[in-house]
């Protein structure tokens, strides 16, 4: 926008204002993240200013979402308040959906965050005749993006999954492709923090473990899987002491 110099402010939702400086001399821009039914809201543009809008569509290759918009959206600020709706569409039909929850009994500490990866059990037999379970290893969308390697000290090359937190939000809508409903899965919590237990729940059953009970994709259509954690106030020390290997204690009576 080349006008004279001035200033605008700008918030997202209920945010902070932000103030940004226009001069003669070069182009402000603005860029912002928005959720679903969320806005931004930019004041003090002088009339006769030119706007351009547009959404960063790269981001939205990994996901189920495609702009329904034709980007840029530009026209200039006269009399009237101008508002843009932006649009995106998700692509639906292809996926079963089913939801993680959870929810916390006790106190969780700050900033705790927990992770969680799908898993499948494979239609064919190894080599000497077992199988187990193993990472799934196809594409699947979390909140509508697709699932990406999260860190876990215990999975060196990384694990597809996803985490919940109070931050990120404690709820997931999974999205597998439906060319998988006749197949075996379970959800498995990597990593439950500190808490003392997991307990996972779906259709009144509940189990005291890491997995969830196997499920066929088909059938968990809709659902919602619940798994809770459970933090307990008192906790306990172990003090233990040890020689080091060959030595000996040169007094029974020394401690």
């Amino acid at each position: 926008c080349e006008q004279d110099e001035f200033n605008v402010t700008y918030a997202v939702g209920d945010g902070e204002a932000q103030e940004v400086s226009f001069d003669s001399d070069r182009t402000a821009q603005i860029d912002v993240n928005l959720a679903n039914n969320e806005s931004v809201v930019i004041s003090g543009i002088p009339y006769g200013t030119r706007y351009s809008v547009e959404e960063d569509t790269e981001a939205l290759e990994n996901s189920l979402y495609r702009s329904e918009m034709d980007t840029p959206q530009q026209d200039e600020i006269t009399t009237q308040d101008e508002a843009i709706t932006w649009e995106n569409r998700k692509q639906s039909g292809e996926y079963t959906s089913f939801t993680v929850k959870k929810e916390v009994e006790g106190t969780a500490p700050e900033g705790e965050t927990y992770q969680f990866a799908l898993y499948q059990f494979p239609r064919d037999l190894n080599e000497d005749g077992t199988t187990f379970w193993t990472p799934y290893g196809g594409s699947y969308y979390v909140n509508g993006f697709k699932a990406e390697k999260i860190n876990n000290g215990s999975y060196p090359e990384g694990m597809t999954g996803f985490e919940l937190s109070k931050e990120k939000g404690m709820e997931a809508v999974i999205e597998i492709p439906k060319t998988e409903n006749d197949g075996i899965f379970l959800i498995r919590e990597i990593n439950n923090g500190t808490a003392a237990t997991t307990q996972w729940a779906v259709d009144g059953e509940t189990v005291n473990a890491f997995d969830t009970p196997a499920f066929q994709l088909r059938d968990m259509a809709g659902k919602t899987l619940t798994c809770t954690n459970s933090y307990t106030e008192e906790r306990t020390l172990v003090v233990e002491k040890k020689l080091e290997e060959g030595s000996e204690n040169p007094d029974p009576e020394t401690k």
